[in-house]
């Protein structure tokens, strides 16, 4: 066995291969590579920017309940058209199952155009349901209190607001804690009706309420609980999804600016 001089120490090392010629093939066929399969590489480069994070999705929306009436609308058109149609095969032929029209006689397929219909019939059910569910949540949310309440979102007095603070540990973000000062005739059940009336009225009308793009009570997915303060009210408005909490954060820090 040959004993290593002081020349072979001095190698240079790569990977345990002491051997210089040995990194410069290593070197070579690498740079080869990269040029033969440009491709090969890019596309390595493209499913490394797909596995990349992306951003966060925008908040789940839920239909509105004019939507869900629109739906229920288009499922019964669909079980009419159905139904029609195995109307329309049943006509086709004479009752000696002669072909009229130069066509076909086959043998019609009714029962399966019944089925569709009645599933059809079915989701518009459901569909309804959803809408009066909506607009049942509304009324309930809303019983007793007075037309300003119910059409002036609390978040439009700007001037009541005393500060805003993140809420979450961490980086978790959950929503945000706005302070209001002390207002004359409001109490702590009273403001908690009103926020939830008008979180009802956003999910009834599915969340789109130009009107309102400065509440946080509006974006999808939230709720909102009221609590009493030495010297006013706490209201926090959370969310489960982060993009909606992100939303709510960001329009209550939007009104404190604005109430200075």
């Amino acid at each position: 066995m040959r004993v290593p001089t002081g020349a072979d120490r001095r190698r240079p090392m790569f990977y345990g291969v002491s051997d210089a010629p040995v990194l410069a093939s290593i070197l070579a066929i690498a740079i080869w590579t990269m040029r033969s399969y440009p491709f090969w590489i890019g596309g390595l480069g493209v499913l490394f920017a797909a596995c990349a994070p992306q951003g966060l999705p925008p908040p789940a929306r839920h239909p509105s309940a004019a939507e869900q009436e629109a739906l229920a609308r288009a499922e019964e058109t669909a079980a009419q058209e159905h139904l029609t149609a195995g109307n329309v095969k049943r006509a086709r032929c004479t009752p000696n199952l002669k072909a009229v029209d130069n066509e076909p006689c086959w043998t019609p397929t009714s029962d399966t155009d019944r089925v569709e219909a009645i599933e059809h019939l079915r989701l518009a059910q459901e569909h309804r349901a959803a809408s009066q569910a909506l607009r049942d949540a509304e009324a309930r949310a809303c019983t007793g209190l007075s037309q300003e309440d119910r059409d002036v979102s609390p978040f439009a007095h700007t001037q009541d607001i005393i500060r805003v603070e993140p809420i979450g540990p961490g980086t978790h973000l959950e929503g945000a804690r706005v302070f209001f000062g002390l207002v004359q005739g409001l109490s702590r059940p009273r403001l908690q009706q009103i926020v939830d009336c008008h979180i009802a009225r956003a999910d009834a009308v599915g969340h789109d309420m130009p009107e309102e793009r400065f509440s946080p009570l509006v974006p999808p997915n939230v709720k909102a609980l009221v609590r009493d303060a030495t010297d006013g009210f706490v209201v926090d408005v959370t969310s489960d999804d982060p993009e909606a909490a992100r939303e709510v954060l960001r329009r209550a820090q939007a009104l404190k600016k604005e109430s200075r």
